[in-house]
């Protein structure tokens, strides 16, 4: 399932089924951290944890950076987000990363541009 800026992956191997690993935001936060962070830190980008659902066993990530304007982000996504994360934490069952612009950096925006009407 694609929507606009978020991807959804709700792919778990075999092999990565038989290993077991306590999912907490730590954990996450430790493997992006060791290994997801370097490589998108390299390009300018960064990737931030959303949120860890242990019920669903959802997993939901921000870019952030230039890898929110990267052209090739979705590849980003794919081969070094959610590779690393299924290779190291079996149990996420679906990995969302959002691509679009956070709320917050929406709100700033607006807020800038309402301040100038004003002027």
């Amino acid at each position: 399932m694609k929507t606009t800026g978020l991807t959804e992956v709700n792919e778990v191997t075999e092999a990565n089924e038989t290993r077991k690993t306590t999912c907490t935001t730590e954990v996450i936060e430790t493997i992006l951290n060791e290994q997801v962070r370097p490589r998108l830190q390299s390009d300018g980008g960064d990737v931030e944890l959303v949120s860890w659902d242990s019920n669903t066993k959802e997993v939901i990530l921000r870019l952030r950076g230039q890898c929110c304007s990267c052209p090739h982000s979705q590849e980003t996504i794919d081969r070094i987000v959610v590779k690393e994360l299924q290779e190291h934490l079996p149990e996420a069952v679906s990995i969302r990363v959002e691509t679009g612009l956070s709320e917050d950096l929406l709100a700033l925006a607006r807020d800038m541009l309402n301040r100038r009407k004003a002027e």
